[in-house]
């Protein structure tokens, strides 16, 4: 049975706790079970809309959107933690994000100039075909 907690009837700490559970249960199934990453994000949120300045939630949030691919979100929470608590291995999470944001970048416009140029070849190919001889 699934339980829906307001933040009248939990603490942020709490939830917080309860998020890193979930997250590690998203570890264990090497973050392929959507629902449970969406429910630990969904505390993780919820546990920094109580406590604005809980730096475990902002971390546990930041990797959780790292896992989801999400860079530019994750960044933001993962620079929150380390604003609040500047502990120096947050910021290999976030150099981390970086380069995955930019990988992302890359392979978009790869993906985008790949199929660019495949349709390019295909309409010349096309034009080649109809020439009047």
């Amino acid at each position: 049975m699934t339980v829906d907690f307001n933040s009248s009837d939990i603490d942020a700490v709490s939830l917080c706790n309860l998020a890193l559970e979930t997250s590690s249960l998203c570890a264990e199934t090497n973050f392929q079970n959507t629902d449970l990453m969406i429910r630990a994000i969904a505390y993780f949120l919820e546990s920094i809309e109580i406590e604005p300045r809980n730096y475990k939630a902002h971390l546990g949030l930041g990797l959780m959107l790292m896992a989801g691919r999400m860079y530019e979100d994750a960044i933001g929470h993962l620079e929150t933690a380390y604003e609040i608590n500047p502990v120096p291995e947050i910021n290999k999470y976030i150099e981390s994000a970086e380069v995955g944001k930019t990988e992302m970048k890359t392979s978009f416009v790869e993906t985008a100039i790949s199929k660019k140029k495949h349709t390019v070849n295909d309409l010349l190919d096309l034009g080649n075909k109809f020439k009047i001889k």
